[in-house]
């Protein structure tokens, strides 16, 4: 996987180059990823339910 810096460029560069209208697409989206990512660690930092 890249690194987070690098992701993080990635993601500024798309950010720049898409119109007004998918930038909040692109925003929402991010952020749902960012909110299901937050919940996957927080299910992987805990006991597992089939354990």
């Amino acid at each position: 996987t890249s690194t987070p810096y690098q992701s993080k460029t990635t993601c500024i560069v798309v950010y720049h180059n898409l119109t007004y209208l998918q930038n909040i697409f692109f925003i929402i989206i991010i952020k749902s990823i960012t909110h299901i990512n937050q919940s996957t660690i927080h299910w992987d930092s805990g006991p597992s339910p089939g354990s």
